[in-house]
């Protein structure tokens, strides 16, 4: 009798620590979970994403248990990102809604207020990117981002992303529906691995 062999998963088998020049992304921790707090607290920063800023610590927490538990059941992953002389968290950025057949991804990220304008979100998501295309072997990668968010907008354009369309009333927040841009950074055919 023949037993089904475990495929290789680059990204469930063993956490992918990542490192760009400034920043080291890697497995978040119940550690993490006070300067998490301080990052998803700010109004700044909640204000285009679907959660409401954070009120305490146990929020951060909360959210780390389903981190981790979306890793565990290799539904999604999510990199804390700090500065590679820091062990303090200064962002995240994630990977969910990985549809293998198809071979696509969707990609999320958020930086604290204080860092930013300096590249590093744009140093984060290109890491996470390259790492998608070359060892998942995705052929396209996912942004949906609020509409109005210029910010991210701006820095998906920066790296090559392209607005596809927008899904009117996408997401509901503070009371009502918004809109949410869809952007996608894709490999083009001359580009595709046979």
């Amino acid at each position: 009798m023949l037993l089904h062999r475990k495929e290789h998963d680059p990204l469930f088998d063993a956490f992918p620590r990542l490192e760009t020049d400034r920043l080291c992304l890697r497995q978040l921790t119940v550690a993490d979970a006070p300067a998490l707090y301080d990052l998803m607290a700010n109004p700044d920063v909640a204000r285009f994403t679907a959660r409401k800023a954070f009120k305490r610590v146990a929020d951060a927490v909360d959210l780390l248990r389903g981190v981790g538990l979306d890793y565990a059941t290799r539904r999604s992953i999510r990199w804390g990102v700090t500065l590679l002389d820091s062990p303090a968290i200064v962002g995240t950025v994630g990977l969910h809604d990985w549809d293998r057949y198809h071979r696509h991804v969707a990609i999320g990220f958020d930086l604290h207020r204080d860092h930013w304008g300096l590249g590093y979100a744009k140093e984060m998501v290109s890491a996470v990117c390259a790492y998608a295309f070359d060892h998942m072997r995705v052929q396209r990668i996912e942004a949906h981002v609020m509409h109005g968010n210029r910010s991210s907008q701006r820095l998906l354009d920066a790296i090559g992303f392209e607005h596809e369309g927008t899904h009117r009333n996408r997401m509901y927040k503070d009371g009502r529906q918004h809109d949410v841009d869809i952007y996608a950074l894709v490999v083009h055919r001359d580009d595709q691995m046979h």
